[in-house]
């Protein structure tokens, strides 16, 4: 947080006690001159996240897609929190990248997509399964044919276009009146069952954020600068990224090295995990290996490195790792990690037969799931000691999807103002600061009004104006003010509609107590603004 000061001399008078104001005696004082500093914070409160969600739609996906939907409200609803507030924005795109050997298919490539289920239902039939009710129709009416998002600008005054991804900004919604966002995700999230079977969320993650950087695609605009990147990978199977040295693999004319039976007239998806994991009785790992079956540290294997999608956000895209969340709902065990992954032979022949190894859970129905070994390798590159896998085998998923919310709300930056604020009227409740708040654009600067206070102690947006602010204390300002000790919390308010000034810079000054102590015990002065008072 930037900070400068200044110095303020306040005359403090004597005050002669009163019985009629206060019941306990008050202590005189001598008249005398206290020095009280006034420090110049920026209060741009960072509440932007943006979520790319990569959705398996391979064959074995229609219950797993329908139970994502239906349980997709506990996600918004963490981010709609009151006090959380979000500005979201939330892109979708498969696991589905072409392959040699699914010519059928009509891959996305990381394009993001957005359109009802109800207009694509072929797309939820895979030779005799046909998941259209399950995973579409049950959730997402009919009614909601040919709806989309309604047009909006990636900065204030831009071009006003329909986006192909779900947003929320300064509470108002890109969607139709008859459509929230948990509808549109119910409608647009289900991504079929008709894509390839051999996976590539991480090359589909690659693809579609470098698309976003691309002028003329319709993902272009989609990161801004100082939001929250949040990936999240919904799959059954381990990561197929496969490099262009790799297409062969699949190649029924080739060499089958990687094929757990090189006699089989087709590859199953057991190649790709023969072409990217190793595993010995201690556990499985990711292995980059070349076309001959030689482990290789070079860009010749077969299936991209991890190294090459670490590289692609904290490089190309330029996040900072704080910036970055992964997470990730696959083929690990119901209540993981307290539960581990266990590498070892499975009672189920054909599995082993394929892995090698026992599937990484298995749902009520009887379906499996590959451990996921490349993609929680990729996660765990950002986890720090936070939880990030989820099982795919669960049958509920409103758990995975608030600890996934959850962990995007506790990285929001709260604009705790850095030093204990003066109070300028004890009787009444919460602290009554003595402020000034200036927004500043391309080196513009205007006053910021107070938000009106409403009779049931909420707020309203003064008349006339576009944006106003708040000062929150006492309980209800956020976790990480109290721990810093401080009592004031900064909140900047936009009318419906409004987005911020892009490069606005938000500044607040405040007169800081004399007395800290008394009003921030516990609070460490020589912490706050007043440390630089001599630089």
């Amino acid at each position: 947080m930037q900070r400068h000061c200044l110095t303020a001399v306040i005359a403090l008078t004597a005050l002669a006690p009163s019985a009629a104001c206060n019941d306990h005696p008050i202590k005189e004082t001598e008249a005398q001159s206290t020095v009280v500093d006034e420090c110049t914070l920026v209060v741009n409160p960072s509440r932007e996240v943006d979520i790319l969600f990569v959705i398996d739609n391979s064959g074995s996906m229609g219950e797993e897609q329908a139970l994502l939907a239906a349980n997709f409200e506990r996600f918004i609803g963490v981010l709609e929190e009151p006090g959380v507030d979000a500005d979201y924005r939330i892109a979708i795109t498969t696991t589905d990248t072409g392959n040699l050997y699914c010519p059928q298919s009509d891959p996305e490539n990381g394009a993001f997509v957005l359109e009802s289920c109800v207009d694509r239902l072929d797309e939820f039939t895979s030779g005799d399964d046909d998941k259209s009710a399950e995973a579409c129709l049950e959730l997402c009416p009919t009614s909601f044919s040919g709806f989309g998002t309604t047009p909006t600008a990636l900065v204030d005054g831009g071009e006003r276009i329909a986006r192909p991804w779900i947003e929320r900004l300064g509470g108002q919604p890109n969607l139709p009146e008859e459509m929230d966002t948990v509808q549109a995700f119910q409608c647009f999230g289900p991504q079929g069952i008709a894509g390839c079977g051999f996976e590539s969320p991480l090359e589909a993650m690659y693809n579609a954020l470098l698309r976003t950087k691309e002028a003329g695609d319709p993902a272009y605009g989609f990161l801004r600068k100082d939001a929250l990147l949040s990936i999240v990978f919904i799959t059954d199977e381990n990561d197929c990224s496969a490099s262009p040295d790799g297409a062969a693999i699949f190649d029924p004319n080739g060499d089958h090295v990687f094929w757990s039976d090189p006699d089989a007239k087709a590859p199953t998806s057991a190649a790709c995990w023969n072409a990217g994991v190793a595993c010995d009785d201690s556990g499985c790992w990711s292995e980059d290996y070349a076309a001959d079956g030689t482990a290789t540290e070079s860009d010749a294997a077969v299936l991209h490195p991890l190294k090459r999608y670490v590289d692609l956000l904290l490089g190309q895209i330029g996040k900072d790792p704080s910036q970055i969340l992964v997470s990730v709902i696959a083929g690990v065990p119901e209540g993981y990690p307290a539960e581990p992954i266990v590498y070892q032979a499975s009672a189920d022949s054909e599995f082993q037969r394929l892995y090698g190894v026992g599937a990484g859970c298995t749902s009520a129905t009887g379906g499996t799931a590959t451990p996921p070994v490349r993609l929680k390798e990729f996660a765990d590159a950002f986890a720090g000691e936070e939880v990030n896998l989820f099982s795919i085998c669960a049958d509920d998923y409103r758990p995975a999807l608030e600890s996934i919310a959850e962990r995007m709300k506790q990285r929001f930056i709260p604009a705790c103002y850095d030093g204990c604020v003066a109070d300028n009227d004890l009787d009444v409740d919460g602290v009554q600061a003595d402020c000034a708040v200036t927004e500043t654009v391309k080196g513009e600067a205007r006053s910021i009004s107070p938000c009106d206070e409403t009779a049931d102690g909420g707020w309203s947006m003064p008349a006339g104006l576009d944006i106003c602010y708040r000062v929150v204390s006492g309980d209800g300002i956020h976790e990480q003010c109290k721990e810093k000790l401080v009592n004031t919390e900064f909140k900047i308010e936009r009318a419906p509609g409004v987005l911020p000034r892009s490069g606005g810079l938000i500044e607040a000054e405040c007169v800081l107590s004399s007395n800290p102590e008394l009003e921030c015990p516990g609070y460490e002065v020589e912490q706050d603004c007043r440390e630089n008072e001599e630089a």
